[in-house]
């Protein structure tokens, strides 16, 4: 591995960034990390409108980043490469006032640098969540929940050169490890989560610009962590140190709030908030179930460039005092291929001013349909007149000028009288 040049003298650089999308792209802490939703773009739904009976969608993506530098000041000279691969789909049901949502989404991504001149996990997260809503009214109802969270490939620690690690069991017991660069932390399929959750849900606002959704009920929670080590190395030892976590059971109650939906046809969003007070634990401190309530936050936004290329920004924060100390916090920026292979079906808002549109047409069109009917109406009233006349054998009397005789007769009688009043 070349170091660069970062002398005052004259250097030659060059950088070539080779791919399908460029990503960017934080890479994951090697550590185990649990329960917690984050949607990626295609998961992000408008709100507002419901489609009866059953409304699938499946949905795959992947993203592919290559860059090299050559004595470039402040990096280090080879190849990085970024991958990544998505899988979404959903089965969705309605039938009057009853809705099932089941979702399965995988994200994984590897990244290989320079410093290593390997791949390594950079993201691995694998989610199954059912749901099924009963509303009593239109924005309110009950609901249940059920939820499974894992990461599907094994999480090691890798290191540029070898290095001596002391594992710290839940017992006490401590281990060492000496002079490996790979270092196994968790399983495949660890850690493994389980969620139940019923409750009352409450829709405060349904629109395309934003849906707004409340849950509050009781949830049951089981990680199964046992055995996974996280990383907690002190700096002033040589040593990297780690500990052994333990399996966490919680059950307590619930409060979840949720808003998304689309800013323009391109920009989609989705923020959701947890909470969940659990005075039924399995805590060895006994701590209160203040200081064990677990806190999440997750947010995504994806901006659509093309119809297969969309830039996309994650957010996911958990605080669970229970499992380890300290906040897992995660953030990615990446570009992504995307593609639908089964379109879910959607309602799309009208526009008020196509709407009023429309109408005005449809309103217009209505008069001109109404002067038509009575055009055609006058003509068949004279047309019926007219068979009337001749069916009775009459003539229509032609107009005239002369005087009739009831006019005349008053004339002469008038002159016959003069005569004989004349002496």
């Amino acid at each position: 591995m070349k170091p660069p040049r970062i002398s005052g003298r004259r250097f030659a650089s060059r950088m070539a960034c080779v791919g399908v999308v460029a990503a960017l792209a934080a890479p994951s802490a090697v550590r185990a990390q649990d329960s917690g939703s984050i949607a990626p773009a295609a998961e992000l739904k408008p709100g507002g409108h419901r489609v009866e009976g059953l409304n699938p969608s499946l949905s795959v993506n992947g993203n592919l980043s290559i860059t090299q530098s050559d004595q470039v000041v402040g990096q280090l000279d080879g190849v990085g490469v970024l991958v990544g691969i998505g899988v979404l789909g959903d089965l969705d049901w309605i039938g009057g006032k009853h809705e099932i949502t089941n979702r399965l989404s995988l994200s994984e991504s590897f990244a290989r640098t320079p410093a290593l001149g390997r791949f390594t996990k950079n993201s691995d997260l694998a989610t199954l969540e059912s749901t099924y809503t009963y509303y009593f009214v239109k924005w309110a109802g009950a609901y249940g929940r059920l939820k499974f969270e894992t990461s599907v490939l094994p999480t090691n620690d890798v290191r540029d050169s070898e290095a001596d690690y002391v594992v710290t069991r839940l017992d006490g017991s401590t281990e060492r490890r000496n002079g490996t660069s790979v270092f196994r932390l968790a399983d495949p399929l660890q850690p493994f989560t389980a969620v139940q959750s019923v409750g009352m849900v409450a829709r405060a606002l349904d629109s395309d610009l934003a849906t707004i959704t409340f849950r509050l009920g009781a949830s049951g929670r089981e990680t199964f962590s046992k055995g996974i080590l996280i990383l907690n190395d002190d700096d002033a030892t040589p040593e990297i140190e780690s500990v052994e976590l333990d399996n966490v059971f919680q059950a307590g109650f619930e409060a979840i709030a949720n808003m998304g939906g689309k800013l323009g046809p391109k920009l989609s969003y989705g923020v959701e908030a947890g909470l969940l007070l659990p005075p039924i634990n399995n805590d060895a401190a006994d701590r209160s179930a203040v200081d064990l309530m677990r806190k999440t936050i997750s947010a995504v936004a994806s901006y659509s460039m093309l119809d297969w290329l969309a830039l996309t920004y994650q957010f996911r924060f958990i605080d669970d005092p229970q499992l380890q100390d300290g906040v897992q916090t995660q953030n990615s920026l990446l570009a992504t291929l995307q593609y639908t292979l089964v379109k879910k079906k959607v309602i799309e808002a009208e526009d008020p001013l196509q709407k009023a549109q429309a109408e005005a047409k449809a309103a217009i069109d209505r008069v001109t349909e109404l002067e038509t009917s009575l055009a055609e109406s006058e003509a068949r009233r004279a047309e019926l007149e007219a068979e009337i006349v001749r069916a009775r054998g009459e003539a229509p009397t032609p107009p005239s000028d002369e005087p009739t005789d009831d006019e005349t007769a008053p004339e002469t009688q008038t002159e016959a009288e003069t005569e004989t009043e004349t002496p």
